[in-house]
């Protein structure tokens, strides 16, 4: 089964393609190169844990937060990590 972005968070890994013979097509190319890091990167800072008070507003499966109060994603009135399985979220630690 492939994992689609729309629905989990999947990282795809910045591979870079070689550069075109014609200097004509550099132009090109590094536009081309440039929107591809800045998918990469913005792929990682989705990914990365972050501190937040607010639910994330379109989580996808395998998002992993540490929820801060006001924010109680589980329920528990506890603060620490949790991640989305799709349908909700669930602690993996408490702070």
């Amino acid at each position: 089964m492939a994992l689609n972005s729309r629905d989990y968070l999947v990282l795809v890994p910045y591979r870079p393609t070689s550069p075109p013979e014609d200097p004509r097509s550099l132009k090109q190319y590094f536009h081309n190169e440039l929107e591809k890091l800045s998918a990469t990167v913005a792929q990682v800072s989705e990914a990365a844990i972050q501190a937040t008070d607010v639910a994330p507003r379109a989580p996808r499966r395998g998002t992993i937060r540490l929820n801060v109060l006001p924010w109680n994603p589980t329920g528990d009135g506890a603060e620490g990590l949790v991640w989305w399985n799709g349908t909700s979220w669930r602690r993996i630690a408490s702070a």
